[in-house]
């Protein structure tokens, strides 16, 4: 039985030593050179239905993380009419790095674009406040004010439930959780919630 051509368009392979194309990449590379120094700019890959430019553009990425930065790829494909910008953004974010490079490339990140932001942020909250901060940050999924209460009682003993509601509305009022339109709570966005989540381990005190 002959076997199919796993290089057929579409096939959803992917070469296992990717060559040539050495003027393609090298250009990218001088767009991404030109990223980092603070002059983005767009990059169009045009071709023949079945070239190769998604292949190409899977290289830029592994290029990319790589040299340390965030990059994603993801297909126009899986965008519906029904998706909210904040939808396309979370989508690009859990396309940017494999599970296993998130953290070191996402430090990267927060290095070269905004650990100082972030830091600022984050120290607008009380010590009360980074407990439910933390909690929110753990949560897979929006919690309510009883949930919060909830979680933070089975963690922290000594916490004074009565005003968890108090530190909720102080949070949002500070600008580091949002409410949602079911009267819910969540952190204020993806990285801002990766970043409380290392300030649990430590990181950003050296």
């Amino acid at each position: 039985m002959i076997k199919s051509n796993p290089f057929t368009p579409q096939s959803g392979w992917e070469p296992k030593v990717f060559g040539g194309r050495s003027k393609q990449i090298e250009a990218f590379s001088r767009v991404m050179r030109e990223a980092v120094a603070g002059r983005p700019n767009h990059m169009v890959v045009l071709g023949e239905w079945g070239i190769g430019k998604t292949s190409l553009l899977k290289q830029f990425k592994k290029i990319t993380q790589g040299k340390g930065y965030l990059a994603s790829f993801c297909s126009i494909g899986r965008f519906t009419e029904r998706d909210t910008v904040q939808d396309g953004i979370s989508l690009i974010s859990e396309e940017m790095v494999d599970e296993t490079e998130w953290e070191q490339a996402f430090k990267n990140a927060l290095r070269e674009l905004g650990r100082d932001y972030f830091e600022a942020l984050y120290r607008r909250a009380s010590g009360r406040e980074e407990t439910i901060l933390l909690t929110l940050a753990k949560a897979k999924t929006n919690f309510t004010i009883a949930e919060t209460a909830k979680t933070v009682g089975a963690k922290h003993k000594d916490f004074p439930l009565k005003n968890v509601k108090h530190f909720l509305y102080r949070l949002e009022n500070k600008g580091l959780i949002k409410r949602t339109e079911t009267r819910s709570f969540t952190i204020l966005d993806p990285m801002f919630r990766e970043y409380v989540l290392l300030k649990q381990l430590g990181w950003g005190q050296d």
